[in-house]
């Protein structure tokens, strides 16, 4: 589920609430890599996919970095 500072990061250029504070990291673990686009390839569905096309395509396929972000109100 996204939560509505998720939608205010994903889906909107201009600024419509107080700022939030965000720490964001690279994901090194594995098996969390592997369910991160495990649940990207559900919501996303078909464009996902395409996605995997073209980057396997390009070469770039195992080269791709998951982002952890930690929101918080300020």
């Amino acid at each position: 589920m996204i939560s509505n500072q998720e939608k205010y990061i994903n889906l909107s250029t201009r600024k419509k609430d107080d700022w939030t504070y965000a720490i964001a990291g690279l994901v090194d673990e594995p098996e969390t890599t592997k369910v991160a686009y495990l649940i990207l390839r559900k919501k996303c569905g078909i464009r996902f996919r395409i996605g995997d096309l073209s980057s396997w395509i390009k070469g770039t396929y195992h080269k791709r970095q998951i982002i952890r972000f930690s929101l918080r109100k300020i």
